[in-house]
């Protein structure tokens, strides 16, 4: 069974424009004669015909108004390897632009550039300078030696820290973000309360010492200190910060990184950017494995996934008008007329509909569980998401079988 890709309106006419640019002349024919196309659709379908054939003009003029630009496979709307499914460089965010350098790279050139301008601000410059120099060549060691575990990741052994800070770095730094405001908070309540305490005379003292209680550090000292001042509110802020940042915080964070781990257990890199690239390696042979395209490709997944379901609720009245239409039935919405059918137009009717109904009602069902699934299951691991594609594939067969049959009968 083919299904239909709905292309986006602007792919189909940067098409336009580089076929424009390549050959104009050619461009301009082939307009014209689309055109022309166009007009003799129109006409044909102003004039008398089949019900058949008015069923499959309804359907076409119905694809023409969704944009539809080419017809693909299950497994190509699956795996999104369409032909317009990578992207170009002017639609790219800044975001994924910047994925396309690497990071570390960027650092090691500036540490080899800053350990070079030291060595040689050392050599020219006087007794004077050594401390600048100094510097700016600790900096650029610090920055090589940060970066050297890049290499590690050609390592299978030994990328395990390397790829858990990468995979939960970005969540790790959002769940910061979110608790710096109850970590100012708790430390201005300590430093109102527990103004004349050592450990709070003012705000920078008040957040190391919030600090301290985060990591459990001095935990005992700044209880004993505090207490002299209230006992009664020193007991109350000191367990309440202790469940607040320890209990909860420091939990938080470990699931982070422990999925994190998990992350780059099970998932493998591979280039991003080209969707149709679905090559995973594998220890004992290498081979196309078709679920890569959603074990690396969240948001491409999910979109894909979106598009499946999508289609098929679009065409549902299409895959009406074409079933009747096989059958020499005029289809329409509300008003059926039936001819050389030994069953009445009622009966035919109500009982394609009964089984076209659940058909699509059960697709429809299973398939956004799964879309949903998909689109909550970033950090799931592959073996859980090929149960999920694997479901969505069952569907889809199910459906090819429900329609063969419906049609048999």
């Amino acid at each position: 069974m083919k299904l239909r890709f709905y292309q986006k309106k602007e792919n189909r006419e940067r098409k336009l424009r580089r076929l424009q640019s390549q050959d104009p002349d050619r461009e301009s024919e082939d307009l014209s004669e689309e055109s022309k196309d166009g007009i003799n659709r129109s006409d044909s379908e102003d004039s008398d015909q089949s019900p058949e054939q008015k069923s499959k003009n309804i359907g076409l003029q119905r694809r023409r108004n969704m944009n539809l630009d080419s017809v693909t496979s299950i497994t190509d709307v699956l795996l999104g390897t369409g032909e317009d499914d990578v992207p170009d460089w002017s639609e790219l965010a800044f975001s994924d632009k910047i994925r396309l350098f690497d990071i570390f790279n960027i650092a090691m050139i500036i540490s080899s550039l800053l350990i070079l301008i030291g060595s040689v601000w050392i050599s020219v410059g006087g007794i004077g300078v050594y401390r600048t120099g100094e510097w700016i060549i600790g900096f650029g060691t610090f920055l090589l030696w940060i970066s050297l575990p890049k290499n590690y990741e050609n390592v299978k052994c030994y990328n395990i820290i390397n790829n858990t800070m990468i995979n939960s770095s970005s969540i790790l730094t959002k769940s910061m973000i979110g608790m710096f405001p109850l970590l100012i908070g708790v430390g201005f309540f300590g430093y109102c309360i527990f103004i004349s305490n050592s450990w709070f005379t003012n705000l920078t003292f008040s957040f190391q010492t919030m600090n301290a209680i985060l990591y459990a550090n001095e935990v005992f000292t700044i209880m004993h200190s505090i207490h002299q001042t209230s006992w009664l509110l020193s007991q109350v802020f000191v367990y309440a910060v202790l469940i607040l940042l320890i209990i909860v915080l420091q939990n938080v964070w470990l699931i982070i990184i422990g999925d994190g781990y998990i992350k780059s257990k099970y998932f493998h890199k591979n280039n991003w950017v080209k969707a149709g690239d679905t090559t995973l390696f594998n220890e004992n042979e290498d081979k196309e494995d078709p679920l890569e395209c959603f074990v690396e490709h969240d948001k491409h997944a999910e979109r894909s996934t979106r598009a499946l379901v999508k289609m098929l609720k679009a065409d549902k009245e299409f895959l009406l008008t074409e079933y009747y239409a096989s059958r020499g039935i005029k289809y329409n919405p509300h008003i059926y007329d039936v001819s050389k059918h030994e069953k009445s137009p009622e009966e035919i009717c109500r009982l394609f509909e009964a089984q076209m109904n659940t058909v699509v009602e059960e697709y429809d069902k299973v398939a956004k569980s799964i879309e949903n699934d998909i689109a909550l299951s970033n950090e799931e691991s592959k073996k859980e998401k090929e149960i999920l594609i694997g479901k969505l594939t069952c569907v889809v067969e199910a459906l090819e079988y429900k329609m063969e049959k419906i049609n048999k009968n």
